[in-house]
């Protein structure tokens, strides 16, 4: 988990991380990083997926949030990961959604009663 963008250009981060379950962590420097492209296609082409995949789940993320309704991104979060609220409390739900806490408890409430 990281700033991408902090990653590769080596400035300081805007905001932190922090894991809200147990997390293994693995940590490379941007050196070593580089040394491992340059030594290895293989490597490269991980790196070029890593990129991809974070470019596709930002999109996705900003397209939701321009162009889909807060239930619908609340229900595909339920899709995506259905354990979410027995260990992440309500308001980092909300917050991750982009909504507050009395418009996610709404949305819930409404969707209990379809």
């Amino acid at each position: 988990m990281t700033s991408f963008t902090s990653f590769l250009a080596q400035t300081e981060c805007n905001y932190y991380t922090e894991a809200m379950s147990d997390s293994l962590i693995l940590y490379i420097h941007v050196d070593q990083l580089n040394l491992l492209y340059r030594q290895s296609h293989q490597w490269e082409r991980f790196g070029r997926l890593v990129a991809e995949t974070a470019y596709h789940t930002v999109m996705r993320n900003t397209e939701g949030f321009l162009f889909k309704k807060a239930e619908d991104r609340y229900l595909e979060m339920l899709e995506q990961h259905p354990d979410i609220f027995s260990s992440i409390p309500l308001y980092h739900i909300a917050s991750y959604l982009g909504i507050q806490g009395p418009s996610l408890s709404r949305i819930r409430k409404r969707l209990v009663h379809k």
